[in-house]
């Protein structure tokens, strides 16, 4: 079960990256672009979360700099523009993300006990 939760979390990271930094129509929309933005990386925050427990420090550090990062490049494709909303939108999906895998992790755990 581990592997495949840190399986999903590394793909989920690199759908994100090719979603945010690729070819726009590559870019899936269901709503609002700030809602999809939050809910695809509170997703990303929660599956590290669920898959790497007791890195949670770890987690967010590494989360928020790729989100900052994959943003900052959108600086260097012609047709996509990355600004500071959306790091931002991004950063309170990556902490809403981890925070609630972190639950859910701490509530598997006594559980099990």
């Amino acid at each position: 079960m581990t592997r495949a939760l840190k399986a999903t979390a590394w793909i989920l990271l690199l759908a994100i990256f090719v979603t945010t930094d690729g070819p726009i129509r590559l870019r899936p929309t269901f709503g609002h672009p700030n809602a999809e933005r939050f809910v695809a990386v509170a997703m990303l925050g929660f599956a590290f979360a669920l898959a790497y427990p007791r890195r949670i420090p770890t987690i967010l550090i590494f989360l928020a700099s790729a989100v900052c990062g994959f943003e900052y490049l959108q600086h260097f494709i012609s047709y996509r523009h990355g600004t500071e909303r959306d790091a931002l939108i991004k950063l309170a999906g990556v902490f809403v993300g981890v925070g609630g895998g972190t639950v859910v992790a701490r509530l598997a755990t006594l559980i099990r006990s």
